[in-house]
């Protein structure tokens, strides 16, 4: 109590004071245990100049608790009530669990105290279980997720001012984004001619990600007329985008190229091989001439070629080659012997019979 002169005074009899605050959640109690009440009633005894009370309020603003009592001036105080402390069960909203590479996903988090109070002028933290992987921008409270990396991650928000993790711990699944690239590898840079080889098909969207969200269908061409390719294949899951063909086989000498397409988006690979020419056969290997008869007056001339190859019609150089006539009458003249790179060497020849 105070006198008109705001001086501490005494009570010269029990005074009933009456406490009231405009809070639709204000409350008053003799004691911190008591039974709470809008609107308490008090005494301060004869002789005593105070009486204690505890005011408790589950509103956040700035409420006017009076006190006032018959013939005595009224007193307000103005309170300020701001949140508790940051509960880890505070909202955090995203709106998807699965979304394509380089897509962005908004996050956003609402801190509260146990009562259920926005709490602001804290700092908030996101982090992936991916690290640096993924790129999360914004804040404080809206957050923008993108990442160019298909598969998991999980999100862990954090009030980093009191160091106090919340426990909504949201997931996302990036998936690849469309078809970009068909890969091929793990294929010679040269083969002989015939012999069987192996490649592997990969593939993979734009940033580099094995396309495995879908069943893709492939098919097989090549610049050798002669070769063995594998039929259509569909990729399966358990190829994981990426799938090793065996006994691809190749015959034609020379640069020769394998293609693979994607048929519904004819995104293509294509890989470049070397064929050499395998060893010399005896039944492909063939003569040629110039002309289909000659005159047998010693002077009228053909040209025989003569084209060593393989048994895939490969000219083979640098082979040493002979010409021989059963009969004496023919002449042969030697032209070149040993064979150019188309595999032929030349030879003249005449005739007296």
């Amino acid at each position: 109590m105070k006198d008109l002169y705001g001086n501490v005074t005494t009570a010269e009899s029990d005074i009933v004071v009456n406490l009231s605050s405009t809070s639709k959640n204000g409350y008053f109690t003799t004691s911190p245990p008591g039974e709470p009440s809008k609107t308490l009633n008090v005494t301060i005894p004869n002789g005593q100049q105070t009486a204690t009370v505890w005011y408790v309020d589950y509103d956040v603003g700035n409420p006017v608790t009076t006190a006032s009592a018959n013939s005595l001036t009224s007193t307000s105080y103005t309170a300020s009530i701001t949140p508790g402390a940051v509960t880890p069960a505070s909202p955090v909203t995203f709106p998807k669990n699965s979304a394509v590479v380089n897509e962005t996903v908004g996050l956003s988090v609402t801190l509260q105290d146990y009562l259920g109070h926005t709490v602001s002028g804290k700092t908030v933290e996101v982090t992936s279980s991916r690290g640096n992987v993924d790129s999360i921008t914004g804040g404080p409270n809206q957050f923008s997720i993108n990442s160019e990396k298909t598969g998991n991650l999980t999100l862990r928000v954090k009030d980093a001012t009191d160091n106090i993790y919340l426990s909504t711990v949201p997931s996302l699944t990036y998936t690849p984004g469309p078809l970009s690239v068909v890969r091929l590898s793990d294929f010679p840079a040269s083969q002989t001619a015939g012999e069987p080889l192996n490649l592997t098909v990969s593939l993979f969207d734009h940033y580099g990600n094995l396309k495995n969200d879908t069943r893709n269908t492939i098919s097989f061409l090549s610049s050798d007329s002669q070769s063995v390719l594998p039929s259509d294949y569909t990729l399966n899951p358990s190829d994981h985008a990426s799938r090793k063909f065996q006994n691809i086989i190749l015959k034609t000498s020379g640069d020769q190229t394998i293609s693979v397409t994607e048929k519904t988006t004819n995104v293509s690979g294509q890989a470049k091989i070397t064929i050499t020419p395998t060893t010399p056969s005896a039944t492909a290997s063939y003569l040629k001439s110039d002309k289909t008869f000659i005159k047998p007056n010693g002077s009228d001339k053909a040209v025989i070629s003569v084209v060593v190859t393989d048994e895939f019609r490969n000219g083979l150089a640098n082979k040493n080659t002979q010409l021989f006539s059963n009969r004496a009458e023919d002449k042969i003249e030697t032209y070149q012997a040993v064979t150019n790179e188309k595999g032929e060497a030349y030879y003249g020849i005449t005739s007296t019979k």
